[in-house]
């Protein structure tokens, strides 16, 4: 469902989180679809391309944020679409995949996450914001 600031997905296999992301984001106007791992999220962006953001964790089952990462890079349609990883391996940098920056540590506050997704989410187009 379109609206005024676009849609989000969430990727994340920790229900809880997925929920109070969810509930902020809606908050603040946004559309939001979760995926409970990379696999799910991959399923969804080839059905709709128009998100503005994927809020990605980099530690899921079945597929995780780097396979994810991998396969949406190498796909022409999805590659366009900004992440942003979240994790709580910020202090190791070498597990934060290098296309997916910037990055929020796990717990992060929700000024952070919102302000973090104003600076790098792409606008949504017109068809999307009405």
């Amino acid at each position: 469902m379109p609206v005024a600031r676009g849609r989000i997905l969430v990727v994340d296999d920790d229900p809880d989180l997925r929920r109070v992301l969810v509930s902020i984001l809606v908050d603040e106007g946004y559309g939001v679809v979760e995926a409970a791992n990379g696999a799910d999220a991959l399923e969804i962006l080839r059905e709709d391309r128009s998100f503005i953001l994927i809020l990605l964790d980099l530690v899921m089952p079945v597929l995780d944020g780097w396979q994810f990462r991998e396969e949406q890079s190498g796909d022409p349609a999805l590659a366009l679409i900004p992440v942003v990883a979240m994790s709580t391996y910020a202090s190791h940098g070498e597990h934060v995949p290098p296309q997916a920056t910037p990055y929020l540590e796990k717990p992060f506050r929700a000024s952070v996450l919102l302000g973090i997704i104003k600076t790098n989410a792409r606008a949504p187009t017109i068809s999307e914001s009405r």
